[in-house]
Formats: C-alpha cells, sequence, structure tokens
C-alpha cells in the first residue's frame, strides 16, 4: 500500500508549511496564514487545481485589509461569519464589525496536531479563536495513503455568553481554463448575489441551473467556463445554488480527464457558492482573473446581515459545538507522461 506522509519542516515564499503527501497528491497548508491551503497538486498529472494570483504574494495582512487588495493571493481559504464585509447588530445594542472575507483569514493559526493517524492517514489540524465573536475553530485537513482524496473536519464552539450565527464557508480559487466545465444537478435553483460586467443579471431572482438571462432572448450557460458571454468584455458573478442532498460539486478540465469532486452534507451546508470570474473583475491590480470559487456555504449571500434578514440561518447558543465535514476527490483519466508528450507535441 502507498504511503502518505507528514511534512513540517518546509519553507513557502518565506512562510510556515506543512506539507501532506503520497504518490497521487501534494497539499501545502500555510498554519502563519489562516492555514491557507496553497497547493492541491495531482502528481499524477502536475495540474494544481489552485489558482495563485501573480500579481500579489502570500503574506499576513494588517486587521481590517481589504482582501480583494491584500490577501487574495489565490488557494483556499475558510469564511467565518461573513464573506462580505458588514455591521452586526449585537443583542445588547454593541456594533461588531465583520472583516471582509470573515474573522478568520489574514492572521497565524496554531498547529494543534499533525503526522499520522491509525489509518494511516497524514493530517494537519489547525485552531484558532474568535475576534469580532467569542469562539473556538478547529480544521483537520486529511489525506488518505493510496488515493488522491481529502477530507475536511471541522469544529466550532461557541465560547460567549451570546447566540453565534453558523455562517461557513471554504474558499477554493481554482486555475481556469476555456471550455471547462461546473457539473451540477440540473434545475437546482440558484440566486445572483453580485455581478461584474453583466448589468441585466437577474438578481434577487430565482433561477434555474444552469441558464442565466442576461438580456431579451439572451443567456448564458454557467456550466462552461471560461467562454465569453460577448465578443468585447468578460464578466464575474457570485451566484448561490440551492445544494442537492447529499451534495456534489464537479469541476471538469476542458478537455474531460481531470474532475476536481467536492461531496458534502447538503442538509448540514444548503447552498453552494460559486465565484464565476470570467476576466471580469480583480481587486489587487492588473488584469482581470480567469478563476472560479466553489463554496458549500450554509447560507444564501455573501453577506451575514443580508442572510440574517433572509434565510433561517443557524444559531449556535452559549457553549454549543458544531462538526461537519467535506471530502474532496480528484479523479484522472491521463497521466503525467501523457500531458508532458502532448506539450512537447
Amino acid at each position: 500500500m502507498a504511503l502518505a506522509r507528514y511534512i513540517d519542516d518546509t519553507c513557502h515564499a518565506g512562510l510556515r508549511a506543512v506539507r501532506l503527501e503520497n504518490e497521487h497528491l501534494l497539499v501545502t497548508i500555510l498554519p502563519d496564514l489562516a492555514g491557507k491551503i496553497v497547493d492541491i497538486t495531482d502528481r499524477r498529472t502536475g495540474r494544481n487545481w489552485l489558482w495563485r494570483n501573480p500579481d500579489l504574494a502570500h503574506g499576513v495582512a494588517a486587521g481590517g485589509a481589504s482582501f480583494g487588495a491584500a490577501l487574495d493571493s489565490g488557494g483556499w481559504d475558510e469564511i467565518l461569519l461573513s464573506v462580505a464585509p458588514c455591521v452586526l447588530q449585537l443583542s445588547d445594542g454593541t456594533a461588531c464589525q465583520l472583516p471582509d472575507h470573515g474573522d478568520l483569514v489574514g492572521r497565524p493559526w496554531a498547529l494543534g496536531a499533525g503526522g499520522l493517524d491509525e489509518d494511516g492517514n497524514a493530517f494537519c489540524e489547525l485552531t484558532a479563536s474568535g475576534r469580532a465573536l467569542p469562539y473556538w475553530w478547529r480544521r483537520r485537513v486529511a489525506l488518505a495513503p493510496d488515493r488522491a482524496w481529502l477530507r475536511f473536519d471541522y469544529h466550532l464552539e461557541n465560547t460567549g455568553d451570546a447566540h453565534c450565527p453558523f455562517y461557513w464557508c471554504p474558499h477554493p480559487l481554482i486555475t481556469g481554463e476555456p471550455g471547462m466545465r461546473v457539473l451540477l444537478a440540473q434545475g437546482q435553483e440558484f440566486r445572483v448575489d453580485s455581478s461584474h460586467g453583466l448589468p441585466a443579471a437577474a438578481a434577487g431572482a430565482s433561477l434555474r441551473w444552469p441558464s442565466l438571462p442576461v438580456g431579451v432572448g439572451r443567456s448564458i450557460d454557467l456550466s462552461r467556463f471560461g467562454e465569453p458571454a460577448s465578443s468585447r468584455a468578460g464578466f464575474a458573478l457570485k451566484i448561490f445554488v440551492r445544494s442537492t442532498d447529499p451534495a456534489e460539486a464537479v469541476v471538469e478540465s476542458a478537455d474531460g480527464c481531470e474532475q476536481f469532486i467536492l461531496r458534502y452534507d447538503g442538509s448540514t451546508v444548503p447552498w453552494l457558492g460559486l465565484w464565476i470570474n470570467n476576466r471580469g473583475w480583480t481587486g489587487s491590480g492588473g488584469r482581470p482573473h480567469l478563476n472560479l470559487g466553489v463554496e458549500p456555504s450554509t447560507a444564501s449571500c455573501d453577506s451575514l446581515v443580508e442572510s440574517l434578514a433572509r434565510d433561517r440561518l443557524p444559531m449556535l447558543r452559549p457553549g454549543e459545538r458544531r462538526q461537519w465535514s467535506l471530502e474532496l476527490q480528484l479523479r484522472s483519466m491521463r497521466t503525467r507522461a501523457n500531458t508532458v508528450r502532448e506539450v512537447r507535441a
């Protein structure tokens, strides 16, 4: 049986790096940058599925900094409390400022444990405490010894005296390519939360995947990524798709030979946020990006305040704990040797 390894003696762009690896998969995690994952590389093909911002280096930013300008360097982040910055009015009348892309990003997490477990999985466990609200957070990432398979186990505990909203989503940004496909259950309800370059997008309407109306007699097939809405301009769009139960989201390479597959419990995480950036937006300067965010979410919009007004967002009572999980599989029908031969040809 192939063996997984845990390595904690490496450095990535000047930051401490933890690696999980087996013969199929390489994962690199930066504890000092809020557990950001910067590599999920299929060693069979050489593809790192995670996008890297060419205009912004990985690094710690000052508290309250704009995520797009200072922290949107790429990779996989974790969002807690809110994606959009907003002000939450607490029950005692005080105002709580929630930062851009949540309370967890842009600061060090503590390495709780790491190594090999009894099943031979290489794992890394990181923890953090709340700043905007009192809570305790833990994320455990485990790599199977003999497969291109990751499991994410999450734990959230309300350590305060008031209710704490259960607003969470992962924030993996995938490197886009023209012709890439997003495979979800046909006909699922979805809502547009924000858009750039599509003034006619149906914000607030209940739509059906994958068709987005953008004008009289015109629509975009959102399942086909990287194809322009017109010959002149790109666009960017954040939507929320109703999860199936059990839920699965698949991103497929343009040639159909590789897949990035997320599986999760749709009853606990009832929405899937999709950030579809088809060369329509950048927050850090340079050319607009081609990337895709696949974000299972407990809420149906980026703002916690709007979500509390719109949805029945779960609330954790003082002392209450919540645990949930997410699985990632990389599927490949090609090998690195085949990829190299195609490039040389």
